[in-house]
């Protein structure tokens, strides 16, 4: 976003090499980027960095393994700039360039995670739902099974996650 506009976006695109981290190629579509004076670019570099810093380089790979649940700081660094699948149709539905990048900020940068009333009782009484839940199914399937299974990214989008359950 340019830093003077707030209704400007500029696509900046890095190549990193998977096995050594040399920036292969990397380029912006602002006015500075063709005269060599673009700061985008960096700033991207910048927050890969800080990431890499805060978070270690292992690729995440959320569909080998299960989190444990939602309030693990595994689950909440696996979900750290991703949108959930609950947010993806606000996002997508957002018409001003502006309005999406203030509710994506709103997302991704969020800190503290939210607790509600219903939220708090959602936690409590899951396995008892997951119960009512299997009891309800089995009877018209009686074969059946539901494991929980935690967090899913698509390894193809990994920006998008979905909770589900099999």
């Amino acid at each position: 976003m340019a830093s003077y506009r707030i209704d400007t976006f500029y696509n900046e695109n890095v190549t990193v090499s998977s096995t050594t981290g040399f920036v292969k190629d990397a380029s912006c579509n602002c006015v500075g980027s063709s005269m060599g004076r673009c700061s985008h670019v960096a700033a991207v570099l910048f927050a890969l960095l800080d990431y890499t810093q805060q978070f270690g380089t292992d690729q995440a790979s959320c569909t080998s393994r299960r989190f444990e649940n939602q309030r693990s700081d595994e689950w909440f660094h696996q979900r750290a700039m991703r949108i959930t699948a609950s947010n993806a149709k606000s996002v997508s539905t957002l018409k001003k360039e502006s309005s999406v990048f203030n509710k994506l900020k709103k997302i991704m940068y969020k800190t503290d995670p939210i607790k509600t009333k219903a939220m708090t009782y959602g936690f409590e009484h899951e396995n008892d739902a997951l119960k009512d839940y299997v009891s309800m199914k089995q009877k018209q399937s009686p074969l059946l099974e539901v494991a929980q299974c935690g967090l899913w990214v698509n390894p193809k989008s990994q920006s998008l996650h979905v909770v589900q359950m099999d």
